[in-house]
């Protein structure tokens, strides 16, 4: 049965061929198109954003973003991690500063490092110098053969670790996922906190200590308190390399936990051993029984958090960056250049490029330096050379010019 339809062709001539169209009634619109579109690409556009949320959520599967090994069994990073936003957590990490109350904290940190490191060094003007031993020491009853550093090259590096560590607390301790400070560590934060607008003149050095009661209870936290060690799970959080979307491998982790190493021995001898108190220390014979030389005070504290033999959080730290150390020397290199499946593309410190093009680049660089040599060296009419071969020159010795 015929049925009448609209037709349209692109043909000229007597001989041409029609195709049928759809009626001009039910045409959609230009804008109707539009609102399509847009709507499907907003549709798309969620979707990513629901995606990239669920790749930043640390699964229980483990096959699925990251791989078992001994490395990441000794961390417990899977578990201590397991279905909590790695890259929202990361953020919360960053060492800038977002409000005044930051930025009083960032310049506290950065002084009191530099106080402690001076009072570090004052120890050794004052022949105090065997407790330099002993703060390196992680041993109960015997000092290290080698004493605590005075200067340090990547100080700065180390100090923003703790900057980090510090606004991490702040920006996290109320949330759900976030540290979790008991009742003494919470209390102490909020007076930091509170620290920082003093309107007194001395509102720094009121800041310093209060930044440094907070810090030394962090590093006094036993691992039988029902919070877990807030400097654990940020050394955990920072395990995490979020462009790579992988966990760190020891060899680049370990480099980390020695700042976070150096800043728990740093301030925990300024806590024990004001550098501001100690010219009022004068020394009497019962000290020695009373414990209240410096060296004693200091191992007083030593023996309780500075000691493998303790459950806290130096311990924790100072272990894994020891197997750290040694799982590393057996680690394979990380890659510089990956090759795609069909050999047709190649990636360079995440920079991917094709082969094929690559190889145009060398041999274009090629020609353009044949061509410089020939005309503007050599002084040639043409742009290429024509081919030596080394074999058929001979050095006459005996010809001199």
């Amino acid at each position: 049965m015929w049925k009448a339809v609209f037709v349209q062709t692109f043909f000229q001539g007597t001989d041409r061929v029609f195709f049928p169209v759809q009626s001009p009634s039910r045409l959609v619109s230009k804008s109707a198109i539009s609102m399509s579109l847009k709507k499907i690409l907003e549709e798309a556009k969620a979707n990513d954003k629901k995606a990239s949320v669920r790749d930043n959520i640390i699964g229980s599967n483990p096959n699925v973003r990251t791989e078992r090994s001994p490395w990441l069994n000794h961390t417990e990073w899977l578990e201590m991690f397991l279905d909590k936003d790695i890259k929202a957590l990361i953020n919360y990490a960053s060492p800038t500063p977002k409000d005044l109350i930051e930025q009083g904290i960032v310049a506290s940190v950065k002084r009191l490092v530099d106080y402690s490191l001076a009072g570090v060094k004052d120890l050794q003007k004052r022949g105090w110098g065997i407790i330099r031993f002993w703060l390196r020491s992680v041993k109960v009853d015997e000092p290290y053969e080698k004493p605590f550093r005075m200067y340090y090259s990547d100080l700065r590096t180390y100090t923003s670790y703790w900057i980090r560590l510090m606004l991490f607390c702040l920006r996290t301790h109320n949330i759900e996922d976030g540290v979790r400070l008991d009742t003494e560590q919470a209390e102490m934060l909020q007076n930091l906190v509170v620290a920082v607008f003093n309107p007194e003149p001395d509102y720094e050095e009121s800041t310093d200590v209060a930044t440094l009661n907070f810090i030394v209870s962090l590093v006094k936290h036993s691992d039988f308190k029902p919070e877990p060690s807030a400097i654990k799970f940020f050394c955990g959080v920072m395990g995490y390399n979020l462009s790579e979307h992988r966990w760190k491998r020891a060899g680049e982790y370990t480099p980390f936990l020695a700042g976070i190493q150096f800043g728990i021995r740093l301030f925990s001898m300024e806590h024990c051993l004001p550098m501001n108190e100690r010219d009022d220390y004068v020394y009497q014979l019962k000290h020695e029984k009373t414990r209240k030389t410096p060296l004693l005070r200091f191992c007083k504290f030593h023996q309780g958090w500075l000691v493998m033999n303790q459950a806290c959080p130096f311990r924790w730290v100072h272990g894994l960056m020891n197997y750290g150390i040694e799982t590393a020397k057996d680690e394979r290199g990380k890659p510089m250049i990956d090759f795609s499946d069909d050999g047709k593309w190649a990636q360079i410190h995440g920079h991917a490029f094709e082969i094929s093009k690559y190889k145009s680049m060398i041999d274009s660089i090629a020609r353009r330096a044949e061509t410089i040599l020939s005309r503007e060296l050599l002084f040639r009419d043409s742009d290429t050379i024509d081919p030596i071969n080394p074999y058929e020159i001979h050095d006459d010795e005996g010809i001199y010019i």
